[in-house]
């Protein structure tokens, strides 16, 4: 079967591949900023490097580790900079959109539609939907690991194998929890696909991510980290004060406000995919067992309630391996289907990015290689510094953003370095009393030089003028300045 055989086809689609490549280059570089999710990694990894021989490091996040200790690299060569990082989840997502490439070509032995996913997968990282203008996500991390973890059981199926698999398994949800999602569907693909010795290859896998999963909780630990801080992020990820959504109707709105957009073909497809290998089409095992992975990985996304873009990364593989042999299935099936004219311009039409030219130019302008200088920060970070002699004296800020804290470079009276748990902050800002007493009786206890509070948290959780809860804190405190919108308090 060729679909590609005419002349000025297949050096178009290569054009097309080569155009959208380079245009994944342009936005990832073009979005110089990277959002306030990594200043609050990168603190993290920072103050891990920094003081993790002080103290022990009670990090206070809703996923293990993974992220924070990359930033924990970053920060020992290159202190703060979010440059390194950036440049390194660039490369990742290249050499995922590889793997997917010959995965198809394991799959599919068929060239003509294996050069589709190349095509598929660059365009894809053009969409704003799932925050591709932001390449640095735990979900990249997590993406590249079960991406490779397909290639390596399609290639081979050696006792070997399997220990490998659960090792890198472990790795990834080190990043993040999702990956043991994809994991348990990983296990029905082993099963369903093991000629023989189903259960022993699943035994092997499982051994393998639980023994290196331990490994990798000694190593953290012996890093700095301990025991209760990284089950608590582990574990935390549902929990009251989370970026977690508990309202039915809250979750209800946003599934609709994902999957009413243009991402909504994602979606569509996702359900043809299902219907038709266990419907139409049930004799492709193979196909089947990356439904379930499908099927679970997106209810995974969805399980926060928040679904951002980035929560639906490590869905992309799996979609287009299944996109791809959709097609392979349709054309085998319907000879009159082969026309190439008409799926080139299909594959564009669903899925080609929103190009906005004013947003390009624009953020073109402002561009920098390095991490642009905030001229109000500056005027912070000089008023600031005149208090601090000692690289351990301690400061606390009072806001859901770390980018100032981070650009201080100052170390954090509390575990609690943002109000992202402190508040419900997807709902109406309903306080979590516990965490905030936990933070007071960390700032009675460590005396910090400064508190740094907003003058208003009427555009932030809890959503009011004036919140009372330190003022009894505060009472030790002087109001020294005010710069934009913090208030600056001095102990007395």
């Amino acid at each position: 079967m060729k679909i590609l055989n005419n002349n000025l086809i297949k050096p178009l689609v290569f054009l097309l591949i080569l155009t959208f490549f380079f245009h994944f280059i342009f936005v990832s570089f073009l979005y110089s900023q990277l959002g306030s999710d990594n200043a609050y990694w990168h603190y993290l990894g920072w103050s891990w490097y920094n003081f993790h021989n002080i103290q022990e490091i009670n990090l206070i996040e809703n996923k293990p580790p993974g992220m924070m200790f990359m930033y924990y690299l970053s920060s020992k060569f290159y202190d703060v900079n979010f440059l390194p990082l950036k440049i390194v989840f660039i490369l990742i997502k290249i050499i995922t959109g590889y793997l997917i490439y010959k995965i198809s070509g394991l799959i599919l032995n068929d060239k003509d539609i294996q050069i589709y996913s190349l095509l598929i997968y660059f365009l894809l990282l053009g969409w704003k939907e799932f925050d591709s203008y932001n390449p640095v996500y735990s979900e990249v991390i997590t993406t590249f690991i079960s991406t490779l973890c397909l290639y390596i059981f399609l290639k081979a199926r050696e006792t070997k194998t399997f220990i490998f698999l659960g090792f890198l398994f472990s790795l990834g949800f080190m990043f993040k929890q999702t990956s043991l999602i994809f994991f348990i569907g990983f296990l029905f693909l082993i099963y369903f696909q093991s000629e023989v010795s189903k259960f022993k290859n699943n035994f092997l896998t499982i051994s393998s991510f639980l023994v290196s999963f331990l490994f990798l909780i000694v190593f953290f630990i012996f890093l700095g980290l301990n025991f209760e801080g990284i089950f608590y992020q582990i574990t935390n990820v549902l929990s009251a004060g989370t970026d977690t959504l508990d309202q039915i109707s809250s979750r209800i709105k946003h599934f609709l406000l994902r999957w009413t957009g243009p991402e909504r073909v994602f979606l569509f497809f996702s359900l043809i995919y299902v219907f038709y290998f266990y419907f139409i089409n049930p004799e492709n095992k193979l196909a089947k067992s990356f439904c379930i992975i499908l099927i679970l990985v997106g209810g995974g996304a969805h399980a926060v309630g928040t679904i951002t873009g980035h929560q639906l990364i490590e869905s992309i593989p799996i979609f287009i391996i299944l996109f791809l042999i959709f097609l392979d299935q349709i054309f085998r099936n319907n000879n009159s289907l082969k026309n190439n004219f008409f799926l080139l311009p299909i594959i564009l039409i669903l899925f080609f990015p929103n190009i906005n030219l004013m947003e390009y130019k624009y953020n073109f302008h402002n561009f920098s290689i390095q991490d642009k200088k905030d001229h109000e920060v500056e005027k912070i970070k000089n008023y600031v510094d005149k208090f601090f002699t000692n690289p351990n004296d301690t400061i606390y800020i009072h806001e859901r953003d770390t980018k100032l804290l981070l650009q201080l470079k100052k170390r954090s009276a509390a575990d609690h370095i943002n109000t992202t748990f402190l508040y419900q902050s997807y709902g109406t800002g309903q306080p979590n009393l516990k965490e905030i007493q936990n933070v007071k009786e960390q700032l009675v206890l460590s005396k910090p030089k400064m508190i740094i509070m907003l003058r208003s948290y009427e555009i932030e959780a809890p959503y009011i003028d004036k919140i009372n809860f330190f003022d009894e804190i505060l009472q030790n405190y002087s109001l020294d300045n005010t710069i934009s919108k913090y208030n600056f308090y001095l102990l007395k």
